[in-house]
């Protein structure tokens, strides 16, 4: 704790419950000052993003942190235009097939092989594929996720249900793609920026549609989505919901892991992928329900 001579000497330049704008990567967000203290002769604020969930609020030093004026507010739109929906957002729409597309290949590969001949092609593909490796795209350690334990819970309770011969009854009920417009129409509410949300949720689409067949799907559920996707003209987030969009975002850190994007964007796109996590689990209660399932006898 600081002692008085210290608060002599540090100024704080922000009050308690002023907003202010708080760095968040390259981008400004509209924030609030909820309180302040000293810290190693230092001025710490703990910031609350606007619109955003508490799990969010963190303690920062002033170089993060602008007044709210009219000044800033353009430096804020500038930094949008510049590193927003052209630089992050897009990219997990328009990149997202290319690189999922080449993770999933290597790894369907080697699903088909035992642990022992897996783990001798790994040794090997990493010799032999290096410089493609470098050049196409990046092994990152792996991007981590959070994801709240009732959602963890209900991910177990999925698991179980497939060993006891029971699938998610499709189409679904809700499907990703009108989940999403529901997350989108509360987001919009909030007055976050429109088209970084539009890009984001575009691009978990292309993301659900990439991965439903390789990734996402119990040996018991792929002759049915054969079926389905046979019998329809529908893109699957237009078919599947909230269980199988759930196995995505617990498979996202992943997939991010599979890219050539620097730290900064993935860093904001996993800002972004965990807002909507927050969002199913604040929706829980209305998005799972147990008659979700059904017997493959009753099929």
């Amino acid at each position: 704790m600081a002692n008085d001579k210290d608060k002599e000497k540090v100024k704080f330049m922000y009050q308690d419950g002023e907003t202010v704008l708080c760095y968040h990567g390259p981008l400004l967000y509209e924030a609030k000052c909820v309180r302040s203290e000293i810290r190693n002769k230092v001025a710490h604020y703990l910031i609350h993003y606007s619109g955003w969930n508490k799990s969010w609020d963190e303690w920062v030093t002033c170089p993060r942190v602008l007044k709210y004026n009219e000044e800033n507010l353009k430096k804020q739109q500038e930094l949008l235009a510049t590193h927003g929906t052209s630089k992050i957002a897009s990219k997990i729409k328009s990149n997202s097939r290319k690189h999922v597309n080449s993770m999933l290949e290597k790894n369907a590969d080697l699903e088909k092989l035992t642990q022992e001949e897996r783990e001798n092609k790994k040794k090997k593909q990493k010799v032999e594929d290096s410089s493609d490796m470098i050049d196409n795209y990046k092994i990152q350690s792996e991007i981590k996720i959070k994801i709240p334990q009732d959602l963890q819970q209900i991910l177990f309770e999925d698991y179980e249900n497939i060993l006891n011969n029971k699938l998610v009854s499709l189409p679904a009920s809700k499907s990703i793609k009108e989940i999403l417009e529901d997350y989108t129409n509360c987001k919009l509410e909030k007055k976050f920026d429109k088209n970084i949300i539009t890009e984001i949720v575009e691009g978990i689409k292309d993301y659900f549609d990439t991965a439903i067949s390789c990734r996402l799907l119990y040996n018991a559920e792929k002759n049915q989505h054969t079926e389905l996707m046979k019998n329809s003209n529908k893109k699957p987030n237009e078919i599947y919901g909230i269980v199988h969009f759930l196995r995505l975002l617990a498979k996202m850190g992943e997939l991010l892991s599979y890219t050539f994007w620097d730290e900064v964007c993935i860093k904001q796109l996993v800002f972004y992928i965990e807002d909507v996590i927050m969002y199913l689990n604040e929706q829980k209660s209305s998005l799972f329900t147990s008659k979700m399932y059904e017997s493959q006898s009753q099929r």
